[in-house]
């Protein structure tokens, strides 16, 4: 399928090595709140990702970045789709509610590089999906340490950049590398030093920068510095992140420091081991802009310091993509009214038609009985052509029940399995099949489609049952369908349980 998009995307990505230490030890919601307090005006981003290296690793229970982000973004509305944890390498990614169902084909990957592969102590975890078209992944790693291992990082970079694969089975099935997304983003502790200085001669030329008052010197000062970065220097040469980009650097380095302090740590040698790159794959006609590529030396609970940086994903002209925005078939549910705690209750949710039943057909010799057989006509079309694609529905698809304001796609409060066979009807009993077939068992499965009970869609119906033993407290929920591969396909809106 060819489709004509408008590209619009803002992300917010923040890299920060945390060395053990927990959200509660400094204010982690000042930082996070970093997204919202654009100095350049950009706007409340569509996707937050988070990448932390040297998380403190729990076997059992939650982990508490995972918890603590998502209790301060959930007064924003925002919900974590995937998070992807290797040992102490954790990245999480965020996206509004209101336009989750527009980020699919979401897989991770990780890749061990410590102690020759065997350990998970270095290496890098991924995220991917796409978004009306446009295929992003995002890779937040941790590399080998010290100066002396730069070549120990480029062979890192490179089984990271290589060995990555992700399995896509919908609208049709691929596997995709790093480097064959639309757009990639690469960041988290890269380690790479500063060559030839000493860390007193680095430090003095920090300080220098650091005083000067006029922006253009410290500019000047900080690209001087920048000419020893092994980062820099390996991306000219070409030897990794080939194709890779970086905004221009205007902060100090970001590593060593004295913890619970702004002042380095000469143990080892200042540098820019915390980094944020990105690419755009050569055929692709997206632009992405960066802004506000900063650090953020307040916050000093670690030996670096955090870094974060905007992005804005555009096009210039409409692209013409050859996927899907959304996978096929489009579901909707239908909202339920009458759901009580410790009571048995259905659900119905039907494939959306929504896009053909808008198509109206016209004639310059339109009489009511052409009007009427064409109607006929355009429902029986429609009828068909959502059986055609019920058949893609599976029986391990599954529905979940959140609350409305859940957090995380991966915690509901219960699940079942999806019935694939549609409820039976026919003609003009419809309704009346569906309420016999309801009212038949105990569970409360009053409904209305469209609001109107004369208005049913052509579109076979669909029935699951939840248990009076998951229903166990009044509030206000949603249901979530994903199918097999764990796609979220269709969200509810809110409805209550009550007494």
């Amino acid at each position: 399928m060819n489709v004509l998009i408008m590209v619009d995307l803002t992300l917010f990505l923040l890299t920060w090595n945390v060395k053990d230490s927990g959200p509660d030890n400094g204010d982690y919601s000042d930082l996070l709140n970093k997204a919202f307090n654009s100095v350049n005006g950009t706007r409340e981003p569509d996707v937050i990702a988070i990448g932390l290296q040297e998380v403190a690793f729990k076997l059992i229970g939650p982990d508490p970045w995972v918890t603590k982000t998502k209790e301060i973004l959930a007064d924003r509305d925002y919900v974590l789709i995937k998070k992807n944890q290797l040992v102490g390498i954790l990245l999480m990614v965020l996206v509004k509610r209101s336009a989750i169902l527009d980020f699919i084909n979401i897989k991770i990957d990780y890749t061990r590089t410590g102690l020759g592969g065997l350990w998970g102590n270095k290496g890098a975890v991924s995220v991917r999906f796409d978004h009306k078209g446009v295929a992003t992944v995002l890779t937040n790693s941790h590399l080998a340490a010290h100066d002396y291992n730069l070549e120990t990082r480029i062979s890192e970079y490179k089984k990271i950049n290589g060995g990555q694969t992700f399995e896509i089975k919908d609208p049709e099935s691929r596997s995709l590398r790093i480097e064959d997304h639309d757009v990639s983003f690469w960041l988290g502790d890269l380690n790479f030093r500063l060559d030839e200085l000493t860390g007193q001669e680095i430090l003095q030329k920090v300080v220098y920068a650091d005083l000067t008052k006029n922006d253009e010197e410290r500019k000047k000062q900080i690209e001087n510095l920048l000419e020893y970065d092994q980062l820099s220097k390996t991306r000219r040469l070409d030897k990794a992140f080939n194709g890779y980009s970086e905004a221009p650097i205007s902060f100090s380095p970001t590593y060593k420091f004295i913890v619970w302090s702004n002042e380095y740590d000469l143990g080892r040698k200042p540098a820019w081991c915390d980094r944020i790159l990105y690419k755009v794959r050569g055929s692709s006609a997206i632009k992405v802009s960066p802004n506000e590529y900063r650090s953020h030396p307040e916050f000093s609970q670690s030996d670096h310091k955090p870094v974060t940086s905007f992005f804005s994903l555009t096009n210039p002209t409409k692209l013409k993509v050859k996927r899907e925005i959304r996978p096929s078939p489009k579901l909707k549910f239908v909202t339920p009214s009458d759901w009580r705690i410790h009571h048995d209750a259905s659900a119905f949710y039907t494939i959306d038609d929504s896009e053909n039943s808008g198509k109206t057909y016209s004639s310059r010799d339109s009489t009511p009985d052409r009007d009427l057989n064409s109607t006929r006509l355009l429902r029986r079309q429609q009828r068909s052509n959502s059986l055609d694609l019920s058949s893609k529905l599976s029986e391990f698809d599954w529905i979940g029940l959140y609350p409305e304001n859940f957090t995380d796609l991966e915690e509901p409060i219960s699940f079942v399995w999806s019935n694939p066979e549609p409820v039976q009807y026919s003609g003009t009993n419809r309704q009346e099949r569906l309420s016999t077939s309801s009212s038949s068992s105990s569970s409360s499965s009053s409904f209305d489609l469209l609001g109107s009970g004369n208005n049913l869609p052509n579109s076979p119906i669909f029935k699951v049952d939840f248990s009076e033993l998951v229903l166990l407290k009044p509030g206000r929920f949603r249901l979530l369908y994903f199918n097999e591969d764990g796609q979220l396909r269709a969200m509810s809106d809110p409805f209550p349980i009550i007494n």
